[in-house]
């Protein structure tokens, strides 16, 4: 389970544009407000208290929606209103994670620790960390910390990063890969590559920074 980046955002777009064209018409014809109490077909109803919503710009309203999935869109379409990762809790489900995430990476990554699922917490400052290429967030992690800075260290080609990992192999095949994309690995950096493709690939675009009788061995070997 993770976050479904792809989902969240698309129906960001659509309620937003659907948002934004019933407040135009209100503004501009000023149509009266509906009572959906009204409407006993349930469709009818939805459709109703999410355009009184909109209209009246009036979140509360959403809570007369008559099941949580209505609910969840009817809160969607007010999250780049409100200034505030409130709106969030009233979401229930897995899009509460992708609500907190795109939240943290507009506003503030400490967001990330209102979620209750440590899991859901790693892979907010996880996604993050990625996506602003920021390897500091990577310690906020209690777990999969070595992967967070692997995944940075390869993003910015930049080894350094590789000397925050705590496993010895991990760091020293984190080291190797770097490197490796940068031209700058030796034979011994290639060699911590446990994949045997991938080591060598490393020492042939590498072979300037080893002989070429001992490379020659190693691939014939």
């Amino acid at each position: 389970m993770g976050f479904n980046n792809k989902q969240f955002f698309t129906s960001l777009i659509i309620l937003a544009i659907v948002a934004s064209s019933f407040y135009y018409l209100y503004t501009t014809n000023k149509p009266e407000i509906p009572d959906c109490t009204k409407f006993t077909n349930q469709t009818q109803n939805i459709l109703c208290n999410f355009n009184v919503a909109v209209l009246t710009k009036n979140v509360t309203i959403c809570t007369n929606m008559p099941n949580q999935n209505a609910k969840n869109d009817c809160y969607i379409t007010f999250f780049s209103e409100i200034n505030s990762s409130s709106i969030c809790k009233k979401i229930q489900g897995n899009l509460i994670y992708d609500c907190y995430y795109f939240y943290a990476m507009q506003h503030n990554s400490k967001i990330c620790s209102e979620i209750k699922n440590q899991s859901m917490v790693n892979l907010c400052y996880y996604y993050i960390a990625r996506d602003k290429k920021d390897e500091s967030l990577c310690k906020k992690m209690s777990n999969w910390t070595d992967i967070c800075y692997y995944t940075l260290a390869e993003a910015k080609q930049n080894v350094s990063i590789c000397n925050y990992i705590q496993n010895t192999s991990d760091k020293d095949y984190c080291t190797a890969k770097v490197k490796e994309l940068s031209g700058l690995a030796t034979y011994n950096e290639c060699d911590k590559l446990t994949d045997k493709m991938e080591r060598y690939g490393c020492y042939i675009r590498n072979a300037n920074n080893k002989s070429t009788s001992t490379l020659s061995g190693v691939l014939n070997s």
